[in-house]
């Protein structure tokens, strides 16, 4: 009978009703329900409160409206005291984020990207034991991150950008969260340094921390801390940051990263020969600053992983385009437009633009055999 059910699996199925209330039927036994990608209109029930059973809810990708019922995670009645994974994402959901998260002690991943939630982070948030995934980028929320964030100790990940209405900085009970795989702070309007605690935070391989106000080291440079953080092993992106400086040699300690995005920080100097020590690399970009010099040909051939390069918009940087950023058979798109490079561009790429169909934008006044007169400027 219908007390049997487990599980609802509906997604992509267009079925653009509202969530029905009889779902609580299924309340001795419902355990998944899956209605994502339906563009599914109306708001969010709150008699589903009374889904005690219910460990997964997944309404992702519809066009639901209104706030998050506070029913579903009280701390009195019959509540949704067994959710553990929730996934409202790309939806209409408005409201400030409820004080009650904080006490939803069953909640595990919580994903309410792209919504329209407004107001701060709840301080009462920081206080659930259970959450490990806290995802609430592309909103529009206000306010600071409080220093309770520090109490996250198992929290997974933290993906709260892009919210460019936020600000303050970043606190330094951030290195209290050790546990920690993936920050995501792009477009949050922060400001300030980075705190040297983040060294602490050893379980981190992704940082995102593009398009923010962040300043340098002692008033210029990349702050050096990011350099001994080598359990880093996926994405570092600073890029859109006023770090300025030059591009400090440590940061050829984090072999393990496969992104390295350095656009947009007002850089100077030279490209250091130890960024090929990242040869684990698959996109770096270099794009926008001040870069000066010649680019280091063994970049390239240590860099035998590297798809996409982007040194465009550095009017200074001099010399011939090395062979060697042909090496790479995975090579699909380099830039190096409005730069003062020389010469040739070498047949090793013209072979990759052949094999690869690699997209190549370089200055027009390159001699270059490969190169259509829409990829050059």
């Amino acid at each position: 009978g219908n007390n049997m059910v487990l599980s609802i699996v509906a997604n992509r199925r267009e079925l653009v009703t509202p969530l029905l209330d009889e779902f609580v039927l299924l309340k001795s036994s419902l355990e998944i329900l899956n209605l994502a990608a339906n563009d599914i209109p109306g708001t969010l029930p709150s008699v589903y409160a009374q889904l005690t059973k219910l460990k997964g809810l997944y309404l992702w990708s519809n066009e639901l409206t209104g706030a998050l019922p506070t029913e579903w995670m009280g701390s009195t009645g019959e509540t949704m005291k067994s959710l553990s994974d929730l996934e409202v994402w790309g939806n209409k959901l408005s409201g400030t984020l409820p004080t009650e998260l904080g006490i939803w002690n069953s909640l595990e991943r919580f994903d309410m990207d792209q919504n329209e939630f407004t107001g701060s982070l709840p301080v009462e948030l920081f206080n659930n034991p259970t959450l490990c995934y806290f995802i609430v980028g592309n909103n529009d929320l206000t306010g600071t991150i409080p220093s309770e964030v520090g109490k996250f100790v198992i929290l997974k990940d933290f993906l709260i950008g892009p919210n460019p209405k936020m600000s303050g900085t970043l606190p330094t009970e951030v290195g209290l969260m050790t546990e920690l795989g993936s920050l995501d702070l792009e477009r949050c309007n922060l400001s300030g340094t980075l705190p040297t605690e983040v060294r602490q935070m050893t379980g981190l391989y992704n940082i995102y921390l593009q398009d923010n106000q962040f300043a340098g080291d002692n008033g210029g440079g990349i702050p050096t801390v990011l350099s001994l953080m080598t359990n880093l092993a996926g994405s570092v992106d600073l890029s859109g940051n006023p770090w300025g400086g030059t591009i400090h040699t440590e940061l050829g300690r984090l072999r393990r990263i496969y992104w390295l995005g350095l656009g947009n920080i007002n850089a100077t100097g030279t490209i250091p020969t130890q960024l090929g020590f990242l040869t684990n690399l698959l996109d770096i970009g270099l794009e926008n600053n001040n870069l000066v010099g010649t680019i280091p040909p063994i970049l390239g051939s240590k860099w035998t992983s590297l798809k996409y390069v982007d040194i465009s918009n550095n009017p200074a940087i001099s010399g011939t385009l090395p062979s060697e950023l042909g090496i790479s058979p995975l090579l699909e798109s380099l830039h190096a437009t409005n730069t003062g490079l020389t010469g040739a561009v070498p047949a090793e790429l013209c072979q990759r633009v052949a094999t690869n169909g690699t997209e190549l934008q370089v200055n027009c006044d390159l001699n270059c055999t490969c190169c259509e007169d829409f990829y050059c400027f």
